[in-house]
């Protein structure tokens, strides 16, 4: 600890009571006084320390006289913070951050300790360097805790990895401290078998989810081997059997449903009302008593109703009615428990609902319509090919988007000569985006008119950056390593992390379609059936269900705009001299 602080300046939020554990800390306004009255600093790093303070407490909606300055008890506001919503640039966060922890650690107060790998003790620095990069990169803040601590590499254990826990936890401003210890502990264990004179001691790799799922193999061999059966059913494996649905499932459906089986038996395990060697078949586990059990379970544990619970609960009842095949008066029982437990609302939900209305802000578009051109110039300005070519990606990812809002599923599919067809040979002419029925997830054909800027940025992409991202010569736009196309999780990390930061909006792909559909009815109210078209709806019913709950507050925006105001000036007396 600094020597000139005084005795009763708070400076610590570690404790010994586990990751919980905190006091209260140094609040903003401590901190800007310490910093006045330092000797050891000249008045432009007082300056730069007092404005990063105060910018600080300023945008994390801090009160300086009362709120603690530290990163563990800000840890929520640090994580939802998006510079470019506060009208910043990431840059500049990172500045004030920096400046911040210069701060905290010239006082004391315990922040992340700085990977500099000459500043490890010898034993660890012998350990570290033998290491291939991708290991060395993954373990580097654990090893250098362990040395900063004085913990020898053979003492290493997890009553050690805990304390390693709570340091991310408390003392940095990770945003995933969790994440990051579990790929710590997995780095851990894989040097340990693959890297010799690594120590053999392996750490246990916590799980901070709350799991339901119990494995398979803990039920009796009759039910995996009917769940199996019933798989191939849904599959379309039998166009004889009556219990087969009239289109077969397509794999990711298949997926979701075998997933929200699985579930269903594992409550029903947890509930107490059966133990999992005697669930032998869906038929005994489906009754209504063990039904309701089930979903009581899920009720209890999450404190209400949930999606996914009414969609389980859906699920499992169709088992019922159409496979196990139970009695009328144990269906309706079942119907029964299901429409108790559903609490699906028809249209939008209040979460997207949310996340739109930012979006409908004039300035707000303006910085999503000009995003591709901000990424292709980012592009132009970075010397990595690679990552040049994933910005001018995202860049294309976006523009498609916003001209023609299809689902992410179809989007990461794209292929040139495929989907992106020209009217002419050799790549000429009018250029369309077309998807056929059986790609669509409700099976309608679906095709929009490529021009314009977003024709240029493809066109830009297939000639100079594809080539970039794929280790031989493809038409696909997103080459990866799932069936020769990338990861839905990894695109829709690329779109959401780049409006993120340079629009500050949290925005998904699929509410590109939310967007245009809210954009078409401000301009139209009626325009369902343009809306419908233009998201491929098989029924303009279906536009109405989801929208009309927006459309009522265009209608009153109508209403104040074009009949009380002209109204109200009607009926305004002119103003007189001196009012």
């Amino acid at each position: 600890m600094d020597k000139d602080l005084p005795s009763d300046f708070p400076t610590s939020i570690s404790g010994s009571g586990g990751p919980t554990s905190s006091s209260r800390g140094p609040t903003v306004s401590e901190l800007r006084q310490r910093v006045e009255t330092d000797p050891n600093l000249d008045p432009t790093q007082k300056r730069d320390r007092r404005s990063a303070l105060n910018s600080y407490a300023t945008h994390l909606g801090l009160a300086p006289e009362r709120d603690p300055a530290t990163f563990y008890p800000n840890r929520s506001r640090l994580q939802k913070f998006v510079p470019a919503a506060h009208g910043i640039e990431k840059k500049t966060w990172g500045t004030i951050l920096s400046n911040v922890t210069a701060v905290f650690r010239s006082y004391g107060i315990p922040v992340r300790i700085r990977p500099c790998p000459r500043d490890l003790l010898p034993a660890w620095r012998a350990m570290r360097d033998p290491l291939e990069e991708r290991l060395k990169w993954r373990l580097s803040s654990m090893i250098h805790y362990f040395s900063a601590q004085g913990i020898d590499p053979a003492v290493v254990d997890d009553g050690e990895a805990a304390g390693f826990h709570r340091y991310l936890i408390e003392e940095t401003r990770e945003k995933r401290p969790n994440a990051i210890f579990q790929s710590c502990c997995r780095s851990w264990n894989e040097a340990s078998d693959t890297v010799k004179g690594w120590p053999a001691t392996r750490l246990t790799v916590p799980e901070f989810r709350k799991r339901v799922r119990i494995e398979e193999g803990l039920f009796p061999a009759s039910l995996r081997e009917e769940i199996d059966r019933w798989r191939g059913l849904m599959s379309g494996a039998s166009l004889l059997d009556d219990r087969a649905p009239d289109k077969p499932f397509k794999p990711s459906t298949l997926f979701t449903k075998t997933e929200q089986v699985w579930r269903y038996l594992s409550a029903l395990v947890h509930s107490g009302a059966m133990r999992s060697s005697d669930v032998a078949s869906l038929e005994l586990a489906l009754a209504p008593k063990h039904f309701e059990a089930a979903l009581t379970w899920y009720l209890r544990r999450d404190g209400k109703s949930t999606p996914g619970l009414a969609e389980t609960a859906a699920t499992m009842l169709g088992i019922a009615r159409h496979w196990a095949r139970l009695a009328p008066d144990s269906i309706k029982l079942l119907a029964r428990a299901c429409k108790r437990v559903n609490c699906r609302r028809v249209g939008m939900t209040s979460k997207n609902m949310q996340r739109l209305r930012p979006l409908l802000d004039p300035v707000i578009q303006q910085k999503l319509l000009a995003l591709p051109e901000r990424l292709l110039a980012q592009a132009r300005r970075t010397k990595n090919p690679r990552k040049a070519a994933l910005l001018v990606q995202t860049a294309l990812a976006i523009a498609i988007l916003l001209v023609a809002p299809i689902r992410l599923g179809n989007l990461l599919r794209l292929e040139m000569d495929k989907h992106l067809v020209y009217a002419l040979p050799n790549r000429r002419g009018e250029l369309r985006l077309v998807l056929e029925g059986f790609e669509v997830k409700n099976g309608q054909d679906q095709q929009f008119i490529i021009k314009g800027r977003t024709r240029e940025i493809l066109e830009l992409f297939i000639k100079r950056y594809l080539v970039e991202l794929s280790n031989s010569a493809t038409t696909k736009i997103f080459p990866g390593d799932v069936g020769g196309f990338k990861h839905e999780v990894t695109l829709r990390w690329q779109i959401m992390k780049a409006i993120r930061d340079h629009v500050g909006v949290e925005m998904n792909p699929h509410l590109f379609r939310h967007f245009a559909a809210a954009n078409i009815l401000r301009k139209n109210p009626e325009a369902f059936a343009m809306v419908s078209f233009l998201l491929g709806h098989k029924s303009m019913q279906t536009a109405k269900d989801f929208y009309i709950a927006f459309v009522g507050t265009i209608i009153n925006e109508y209403f104040q705009d074009h009949v009380l105001e002209p109204a109200r000036g009607k009926n305004r007396r002119p103003r007189k001299d001196g009012e």
